[in-house]
């Protein structure tokens, strides 16, 4: 079986996008990478529901605050090492500029 895996650099990656999973509500936030974890301080409810999702650690939103920093700290060191994200495609394409 062949397998098509696209490559994402951690480098790449300029925008995180929390979805809401609260019911069915359709709720996303999103935030520069660099903005993560100061957006992590401030928001703590989905934009459209108002149902909290980020507060299920101590202080509220942790771990996104801590995947902030670790990202900026990663990438502080790209000359040392790459960090890559496969995500296999399960037969779709991606075109040219699509996300």
């Amino acid at each position: 079986m062949t397998e098509t895996i696209f490559m994402i650099q951690l480098s790449e990656l300029q925008t995180v996008r929390i979805r809401c999973r609260k019911g069915q509500c359709p709720g996303v936030i999103e935030a520069p990478i660099e903005s993560l974890t100061k957006m992590a301080q401030q928001v703590t409810a989905c934009p459209l529901c108002r149902e909290e999702i980020v507060v299920a650690s101590n202080p509220p939103g942790e771990p996104l605050i801590n995947l902030g920093r670790a990202i900026r700290e990663a990438l502080k060191l790209k000359d040392e090492f790459t960090l890559e994200f496969p995500v296999p495609l399960d037969g779709r394409t991606i075109q040219e500029g699509t996300p």
